[in-house]
């Protein structure tokens, strides 16, 4: 073989390589999961993975109303928290692609969204997904068959703007 064969062999070996280690597949989320609605107080979990591609991504990054709360960074391996009101994250049982909010309140409340960037290329892709606190409100005193009635942060609002007691002496 003459140089020049040499030189379009070496560029196929290595066009093969960089197309082998990129696998030409485009970055998804796979597995989602944000609760629609969730009750003041407890914890809930929120999921977003790739599925076997965890080696090769750089960063997860949790967002709640476009701020960032959460984040994932691969090389080196660490985790970081950014203040947010209403987010309290349980570090030691959130991990890759699960994050455990614990305490939840109605300040938790909002859009919440998952972003993913690939170590190779940084590509991103996102999903996103709304939760709602509900905040259940206790029986009616006297009342042993009734159950605790949820009662949304919308719902609350209403009721303080337009309730009016009424006393006859």
């Amino acid at each position: 073989m003459d140089f020049v064969n040499y030189c379009y062999l070496y560029l196929l070996i290595l066009l093969y390589v960089t197309i082998k280690e990129s696998d030409l597949t485009s970055l998804q989320v796979i597995k989602f999961e944000v609760p629609e609605k969730v009750v003041a107080g407890n914890s809930t979990k929120l999921i977003c993975s790739t599925g076997p591609d965890f080696g090769r991504l750089a960063t997860i990054k949790w967002y709640r109303n476009d701020s960032e709360f959460y984040r994932v960074q691969f090389k080196p391996p660490r985790m970081k928290t950014f203040p947010a009101v209403g987010i309290q994250i349980n570090e030691e049982k959130s991990s890759k692609g699960i994050v455990i909010l614990d305490n939840v309140t109605l300040e938790t409340a909002g859009n919440f969204r998952c972003e993913v960037t690939r170590e190779m290329d940084f590509t991103t892709h996102e999903k996103n997904g709304t939760m709602d606190v509900i905040e259940m409100l206790p029986p009616l005193p006297g009342d042993s068959n009734q159950s605790s009635t949820p009662l949304s942060r919308t719902t609350i609002f209403i009721i303080a703007i337009t309730s009016v007691l009424m006393l006859t002496c």
